[in-house]
């Protein structure tokens, strides 16, 4: 099973997945540039990488999700996950729109599996939301990003943290309610064309 993990800031979930045994290949990204994720986390994060790439994961550098580097354009994954991807700033509706259009776009032509995409309630604009629903021009209309290339949701889970600590956001160590993620899975189903007779 070949498994990427996109936008993943310290490196910190693709230590936790290598750890689950889980069989086949992973490949993690960040979106920094290798140096700029030495100047953001810490000479400790050479470590996490080192630990990483003993165990054969290969780590990306300066990955933009929505626009995929040739290397990998031309693979395909069983299992994609991005969790609680963001455009950035606050109260950009529009922009983190765009951003899972574009992402998903991205996915269509490397997805060979499930796609796991981890948002906060009230960002998805689910009925999983539940208290934090919001009208539906105030989400992201995850099911409709998604849909535009292809892809359906077939179930929302709520995101596991018993074995994962979030250590902050670009090394800030500010908090981050991840507690309340719901990973939203979808698979990839194109639409039929229909001859009209």
């Amino acid at each position: 099973m070949s498994t990427i993990i996109f936008g993943d800031g310290d490196l910190s979930f693709s230590s936790i997945f290598l750890k689950g045994k889980r069989p086949g290949s992973l490949t993690s990204t960040v979106f920094l540039s290798k140096d700029q994720l030495i100047a953001t986390y810490g000479p400790e994060i050479k470590e996490r990488v080192a630990a990483l790439e003993a165990n054969e994961v290969d780590v990306m550098y300066s990955v933009d999700v929505t626009l995929l580097p040739d290397t990998l354009s031309s693979q395909k994954f069983d299992l994609i996950i991005f969790n609680f991807p963001h455009s950035g700033g606050k109260s950009k509706i529009n922009e983190n729109r765009k951003l899972l259009i574009d992402m998903f776009q991205s996915f269509s032509g490397i997805a060979s599996g499930e796609i796991h995409v981890t948002l906060l309630p009230g960002q998805g604009g689910t009925p999983a939301d539940g208290g934090r629903c919001r009208a539906k021009g105030n989400t992201w209309q995850v099911r409709d990003a998604a849909a535009q290339a292809g892809f359906i949701l077939i179930r929302i889970d709520k995101f596991d943290t018993s074995t994962y600590n979030l250590t902050g956001y670009r090394g800030s160590q500010k908090n981050f309610r991840c507690q309340t993620g719901l990973i939203h899975v979808l698979i990839h189903r194109p639409l039929q064309s229909v001859q009209l007779d």
